[in-house]
């Protein structure tokens, strides 16, 4: 399963694409699968809530997957207490078999926390290399002349509250494809992830 993008949504963090939630349908057709590997070594993010809300087809109870602090005044070091995101089960069906997460350095944002999520759960392991640390719930603003920026409003760490921003998600199994793999049309993640689920019981 590939999954490009988590984007959608109006404010880009909170409210659920409803297309996202094709996710039934599709677990309902693969739940004999002995496994399933999920590719988001080209998801850059967008939307955390439509990641959460793929991840929570796949958690077994509801678990910690993140902390975080958000900024609340102009001082450099004016953040909140850390708060807890959760992921737990979410629609009719939660598929618990062995599931794999492929990334790589451009998986980034609210798809890192969708490798957060699943990263918790002992049934799924996130192979390929280190994601790119680029999580920060940004908000979107317009200057006078036009220009846009994005700024920041989010301090995230991991559930061991290890600091995410330039730093990323260290894969459980580290592996790269190569220029010379891929020109030869050899993918090394893949591969890796394909001979877990073989190998799982």
């Amino acid at each position: 399963m590939i999954i490009p993008i988590f984007s959608g949504g109006t404010d880009g963090l909170s409210l659920t694409d409803e297309r996202y939630l094709v996710i039934d349908e599709i677990l309902s057709k693969w739940k004999d699968m002995k496994g399933i590997i999920i590719d988001l070594g080209w998801n850059h993010g967008s939307n955390t809530s439509n990641a959460e809300t793929v991840a929570g087809r796949f958690a077994d109870k509801s678990r910690v997957y993140a902390q975080y602090r958000e900024k609340i005044g102009p001082g450099k070091q004016d953040f909140s207490q850390w708060k807890n995101s959760t992921i737990e089960p979410k629609g009719t069906y939660q598929f618990l078999k062995p599931v794999v997460v492929l990334t790589s350095r451009t998986t980034g944002s609210s798809a890192e926390m969708f490798v957060m999520a699943m990263h918790v759960l002992p049934h799924a392991t996130i192979v390929g290399d280190t994601t790119g640390g680029r999580v920060g719930a940004p908000v979107y603003r317009e200057l006078p002349n036009g220009w846009s920026y994005r700024l920041s409003t989010r301090y995230y760490a991991d559930a061991q509250r290890r600091i995410m921003e330039d730093v990323g998600i260290s894969p459980d199994v580290h592996v790269l494809t190569t220029a010379a793999d891929s020109a030869k049309g050899i993918d090394r993640i893949l591969e890796k992830g394909i001979e877990i689920i073989r190998n799982s019981k």
